[in-house]
């Protein structure tokens, strides 16, 4: 499909691929977890919940109802993923990020930065958190 594709590519010519990849919907796994965050309370009751410039941690409230794993950026990684990011090259800065349970992540932890951060050795390992050690 997108391997297939020859010379540059228009918005409609991404937006059919994505409909040809997807055309079944999610499938198996992906389906449950989708239909899970799909139907968290904080979704369903958006409306009734939130409060209009009232804070709501509502990004780890979902991560810690989903078995408490999210995508984290190593910072070794941060100048590379600026750097793909400042030429607009999203999936490559997005393939940088790894996916761990955040509660073996501890003060190394940066929730403040978007993607959030991690302050831990990583090389082709993988990340090394404290709990592996």
């Amino acid at each position: 499909m997108l391997g297939d594709a020859q010379g540059p590519l228009s918005e409609q010519d991404l937006k059919d691929i994505g409909d040809q990849v997807y055309c079944a919907g999610y499938v198996g796994d992906e389906r449950k977890v989708f239909e899970e965050r799909l139907n968290h309370t904080f979704l369903r009751n958006f409306e009734d919940e939130v409060i209009a410039g009232q804070h709501e941690p509502w990004i780890e409230s979902v991560i810690e109802k989903n078995d408490g794993r999210a995508d984290v950026l190593p910072a070794c990684l941060q100048p590379e993923y600026d750097k793909l990011v400042n030429r607009k090259l999203w999936l490559r800065a997005d393939a940088l990020l790894v996916n761990t349970y955040t509660s073996s992540l501890g003060s190394a932890l940066d929730k403040k930065s978007d993607p959030w951060t991690v302050n831990l050795p990583y090389d082709r390992d993988g990340l090394h958190t404290r709990k592996a050690r």
